[in-house]
């Protein structure tokens, strides 16, 4: 026993072993940053009560691993920016560097490739030097000889078409002529045959139609799926819970023509304050003025654990197993 454990301590203490070790760290270091390093996020939105409805505009930054990989953007009826960056370094800087690095070594790998021919040695040269040779040994025909041989071709083309017509004319002239079908009592028993078949080929799909349909209800209202669906639906509340602006602060001014509509939205309103906490001040102008005007500043954070603990959850309901293992089923089937 001692020697065993004596064994795999040489083997960790080895080179391969410390880089496996390292791999390890890394892949544990990795999973710790997805699962408890949150997301973060943050929106502020503004319109002054002054301008258009046009002129509202917003802004906001999503960041993660302490801002190392960080989104921000900026949104408004004229402009929309967006601003990716890692650690500190605009997206594009990088991609850029890269790009520059590739051409560069692109560069010289076909400076690299190009060969220098000897002195001496060149086609120009050789073909300069073998023409007037060449030239002289050669005869060039003469012109009358070239015109004799495309009058040549002519004829022999034009007596090839004449062969050709006359040749479609006789097997033309050959054919029997078809007599006309006229409809018998055959016929008609083969069209009233035809309706037969296409009326129970429709009826037999509309069967098939009406029995998947009645499968897929006793399927959806299945206690298990129910409970199925129930387990996704809570977590999914959860999630969203989760996800949900941990701070809000901001201030809303609003009035219309209708002193009645401004009361209905009021108390629309009124109804949020749950939700934001009484951090939203909402003003209303009764004084039959169109006024809309304000801002609002959100902050949240989205923690990787959460999602992946309701996923976990989720995948080991029994429930859950039926539902699939049904899906599976039907699409075998």
């Amino acid at each position: 026993m001692l020697h065993i454990l004596w064994t795999i301590l040489k083997v960790i203490l080895s080179g391969i072993g410390i880089v496996l070790l390292v791999i390890l760290g890394i892949i544990l270091i990795a999973l710790l940053l997805v699962l408890f390093c949150p997301v973060r996020y943050r929106v502020h939105a503004e319109k002054q009560k002054e301008e258009a409805v046009s002129t509202a505009r917003a802004e906001g930054r999503v960041s993660w691993l302490f801002g190392g990989i960080a989104v921000s953007f900026r949104f408004s009826r004229s402009s929309r920016q967006t601003d990716i960056r890692l650690f500190g370094i605009p997206l594009q800087k990088i991609l850029g560097f890269f790009r520059k690095k590739k051409g560069t070594s692109v560069k010289t790998a076909k400076s690299g490739g190009k060969k220098k021919d000897p002195v001496g040695n060149s086609p120009e040269t050789d073909q300069n030097s073998s023409g007037p040779a060449s030239s002289g040994l050669t005869d060039k025909p003469s012109v009358n000889e070239h015109a004799s041989s495309a009058d040549e071709d002519k004829r022999s083309v034009h007596t090839e078409k004449r062969s050709v017509h006359a040749k479609k004319s006789s097997v033309h002239a050959e054919k029997p002529s078809v007599p006309v079908n006229r409809p018998s009592g055959n016929a008609v028993q083969k069209k009233s045959k035809g309706l037969k078949y296409k009326i129970r080929t429709k009826a037999a799909a509309f069967r098939k139609a009406v029995r998947k349909a009645m499968r897929t209800r006793d399927f959806l209202f299945h206690p298990k799926t129910q409970a199925a669906l129930r387990l996704v639906l809570e977590k999914a509340r959860g999630l969203i819970r989760h996800a949900m602006p941990v701070y809000i602060s901001g201030q809303m001014e609003f009035g219309l023509d209708d002193p009645s509509l401004t009361g209905r939205i009021l108390a629309f309103l009124g109804a949020t304050v749950p939700f934001h906490k009484n951090r939203v001040e909402i003003i209303p102008h009764f004084e039959c003025e169109n006024v809309i005007g304000g801002h609002v500043d959100l902050r949240g954070r989205i923690y990787g654990i959460v999602a992946a603990a309701a996923a976990v959850r989720i995948l080991l309901d029994k429930n859950v197993h039926f539902v699939i293992r049904s899906r599976k089923h039907k699409e075998a089937a």
